[in-house]
């Protein structure tokens, strides 16, 4: 795996992800998608590139629109790109400035007002 995703650094994974995640059409293709966004941003590599690419302003643009919801798998798809944002945060010093050099100046305080949704039954499912 882990020579997949040094790989997948030399392409622009993280544009492509973020545009489909921008289009998904439903929960399940956005789960999907966010997964396969979680598991590559393992990589500090990708963490990187995921911070210069845009993908925490995408994930914030997705949990803004999915607030206020009730359906289980947009609570489980804000949970998810809530912990990815926060592994991106935590990523290094690197990748924090990047973040916060982006523009996401309110990806911190979203995670933060939606940590209640990590209580939600995501592994039910």
């Amino acid at each position: 795996m882990d020579s997949a995703r040094e790989a997948l650094a030399d392409l622009d994974v993280a544009g492509i992800l973020t545009f489909q995640l921008k289009r998904a059409p439903d929960a399940e293709r956005r789960h999907i998608i966010l997964e396969i966004l979680g598991s590559l941003g393992e990589s500090d590599t990708l963490k990187l590139q995921f911070a210069e690419s845009g993908v925490p302003e995408a994930l914030s643009e997705m949990i803004q629109g999915l607030q206020g919801g009730s359906d289980p798998h947009d609570l489980c798809s804000i949970k998810i790109a809530s912990n990815l944002i926060v592994s991106l945060l935590l990523g290094g010093e690197w990748c924090n400035c990047k973040i916060r050099g982006s523009g996401a100046s309110g990806t911190a305080q979203i995670v933060v007002s939606l940590s209640v949704f990590h209580l939600c039954a995501c592994d039910d499912m």
